[in-house]
């Protein structure tokens, strides 16, 4: 199974939270809508039957609430974060909500009518989305055919969130929640060449995200994914959220700093049981490795000494694998090369 994307980590990490799902969708759905909604009874679903049935995986959220007047209704968060928008798009959410439907029926076969489902695409590719958003427009027909047949047509359409569209000042503006706004920004910037930390400068956010309930937490998710997205330095980074906000900002940082070391390490080491099957000498469990213990050193312990990048460079693959798990635990540079 292929790596999930960082982008797909931090949507699913970020929209998985009730709380965060609703104050994303309040501020991004019409007024009148939002009105209908009664947001505390939301409730999250497995999207397991929709990898079932269409035998593909995507990035979404799908959430039960109820409406104002009581009845049920499905809200479907999908995220799209191809580099381009799928021309296609309205006609995957039309199979996407059969299919909600579909397993609306085989849980309540006696069912005479259909809940609704609210579609809604959250996209942040480099360009503004161009492509239709409602499937009667991906239907071929000339004007003339086209009025005739308007009863006849299927009218589906889905509320499209465009990161692309809107300038950071909007987005950090929404009402909704300062981590919200905040992996918004990121994924708006995710395609511009070094623009991963530009949310940082957006410090207000940053420090009301760090006073919410498991703040230093939530937002070590979110450093997560700009590491792995761009390559900020690390010693910016920890410097910015001390200055911004003491302990919790430092907290943070050390947290994030220990998700990616433990990733990196697990890869590390299946990597290397890998080549080490694939090629049955050390040398090939070593090729690469230096770089990965050199990373997590550099997150845990920057600036590093000169002596420190040479003594990982000129190790084996038996040294690298003891200091990839020793950096998980080790409090000083010394205590990873003891």
């Amino acid at each position: 199974m292929a790596e999930e994307q960082p982008h797909d980590t931090l949507f699913k990490e970020t929209f998985s939270s009730l709380e965060n799902a609703a104050s994303h969708l309040r501020t991004v759905f019409p007024k009148d809508l939002v009105q209908r909604v009664d947001w505390s009874s939301l409730t999250s679903v497995s999207t397991g039957f929709l990898i079932k049935e269409l035998d593909t995986v995507q990035a979404d959220v799908l959430l039960r609430a109820r409406l104002v007047d009581g009845r049920e209704c499905y809200i479907y968060v999908l995220f799209e974060h191809q580099s381009s928008e799928d021309a296609m798009m309205a006609f995957r959410i039309l199979r996407y909500v059969v299919c909600i439907w579909a397993d609306f029926l085989k849980q309540k076969p006696e069912a005479k009518r259909l809940p609704a489902v609210i579609p809604c695409v959250l996209y942040h590719g480099p360009r503004p989305w161009k492509a239709a958003t409602e499937v009667a427009d991906l239907i071929d027909l000339d004007g003339a055919s086209r009025k005739a047949l308007v009863p006849l047509l299927p009218s589906l359409a889905f509320q499209l969130d465009d990161l692309r569209a809107q300038s950071a000042e909007q987005i950090q503006q929404r009402t909704a929640s300062a981590l919200v706004r905040l992996a918004l920004l990121a994924l708006r910037d995710a395609f511009e060449t070094g623009s991963p930390l530009g949310f940082l400068r957006f410090r207000e956010l940053v420090g009301e995200a760090l006073e919410a309930p498991s703040g230093p937490d939530a937002l070590a998710t979110l450093l997560c994914y700009l590491f792995k997205v761009g390559d900020p330095d690390p010693d910016q980074v920890k410097d910015f959220l001390i200055e911004q906000a003491g302990d919790k900002g430092e907290e943070a940082y050390m947290t994030a700093a220990e998700r990616l070391t433990k990733d990196a390490a697990e890869k590390a080491a299946k990597k290397g049981r890998a080549e080490g099957r694939a090629e049955g000498r050390a040398e090939g469990r070593a090729e690469g490795r230096a770089a990965v213990v050199l990373k997590l050193l550099e997150l845990r312990f920057s600036p590093l000494p000169v002596e420190a990048v040479e003594r990982v460079e000129q190790a084996t693959a038996e040294q690298l694998d003891v200091w990839v798990e020793r950096v998980l635990s080790a409090e000083t540079l010394d205590d990873v090369f003891a």
